[in-house]
């Protein structure tokens, strides 16, 4: 673990029974944790370390409760700490990795970011773990960079330690955030993204419990907007790497070449499977919080926070008191009367479907 975790201390660690354990196997290894519901069994051998990681990133997260986990990757660059977020599979991880061979850069994470209420970043101290094999994009230099750097791997997972891996209690603010986006054949390009999207990215994206959400909405949403923000179209590394250099060098970030946002991802053409005549209404107990032009729904006893837009608003206001989905259907054709009717109702059942599944809607 030492070879892989850097700058963590045993000092003044608990007398008491640990919070994880590993044993080894034949077949592999067993991780059991407080954390865990039941053992993962079997684990090569990066991915047992990986399992310890997230326990250590738990119980650190768990001692210090001022903070919040923000899922991303984070890198200093050319002076600017950049938050990298994204889909699962956006290729946060070997993105980091690469990065790492750049002169002057240094990574603070790939996965896991604690941050402060004062929005300052702490690094774990933990390397980017890739995927194998490495994408053909980055390249023999990147495959024997990975290599030469002697990181624990088994035939799935590398991790990829060295000096440019920030040690655990490193610190820094951010400054821009890039979200991800992988298309095959893209030349690697940046889009310009709004405070709007970018908050309900941070949002969607945040790993932790907060006791106040309606308090940590506000402090999302104005780190959103102090923070330069771009969308990352790619899908060659070198290329991205490039462009981020090229893009991060510029003395005044808003001098750097955007193209239009990316448009939303169509409306689906389908319905969800919702009784039309049932009645719904939204749960006492959540919160709202209206900033950048948009509504955040926080959902205390997940943790969970939706973004809403200007329509998914006007259907939780509606529903304040009990309505069907036909009436709420009926309201918003009135009130957005170009909108195709089909479409509003394959829309409102939609997003009925989600708010039932997550418990924010209910049968009164």
């Amino acid at each position: 673990m030492k070879q892989t975790v850097l700058g963590w201390s045993d000092a003044g660690a608990s007398e008491g029974p640990p919070f994880c354990t590993v044993t080894a196997h034949p077949a592999g290894y067993t991780v059991a944790s407080d954390y865990l519901e039941t053992p993962l069994c079997d684990l090569p051998l990066a991915s047992a370390v990986c399992a310890v990681i997230a326990d250590l990133a738990e119980a650190y997260l768990e001692a210090h409760c001022d903070m919040r986990a923000l899922h991303c990757g984070a890198v200093r660059i050319s002076g600017r700490m950049v938050l990298f977020s994204g889909v699962g599979h956006a290729g946060k991880s070997t993105l980091m990795a690469r990065l790492s061979m750049e002169p002057g850069v240094r990574v603070f994470c790939d996965d896991i970011l604690p941050i402060r209420a004062d929005a300052t970043a702490v690094a774990l101290g933990v390397p980017p773990r890739v995927r194998l094999p490495l994408p053909a994009s980055g390249g023999a230099a990147f495959d024997r960079f990975v290599q030469q750097q002697g990181g624990l791997r088994d035939a799935s997972y590398a991790y990829v330690p060295g000096p440019a891996i920030l040690p655990h209690g490193s610190e820094g603010r951010p400054d821009a955030l890039l979200l991800l986006r992988r298309e095959s054949g893209a030349t690697a390009r940046l889009h310009d993204l709004s405070a709007q999207a970018a908050a309900a990215n941070m949002l969607a994206q945040d790993m932790s419990l907060q006791a106040d959400g309606i308090a940590h909405i506000d402090r999302v949403t104005a780190m959103a907007e102090a923070m330069w923000r771009a969308t990352l179209v790619y899908d060659d590394l070198n290329d991205a790497v490039r462009l981020l250099a090229d893009t991060f060098a510029l003395p005044d970030l808003g001098a750097a070449a955007l193209a239009d946002p990316i448009a939303a991802d169509p409306p689906r053409a389908k319905p969800a499977a919702i009784d039309p005549k049932a009645r719904w209404q939204r749960h006492p107990d959540v919160g709202l919080r209206s900033r950048l032009g948009a509504a955040f729904l926080w959902v205390p006893w997940t943790g969970r926070y939706f973004h809403l837009n200007a329509i998914a608003m006007v259907c939780w206001t509606l529903i304040e008191a009990p309505m069907t989905a036909d009436d709420i259907v009926l309201e918003l054709t009135e009130l957005f009367p170009d909108a195709p009717p089909q479409q509003v109702r394959v829309d409102v059942a939609n997003w009925l479907a989600e708010m039932i599944g997550n418990g924010l809607v209910l049968e009164p």
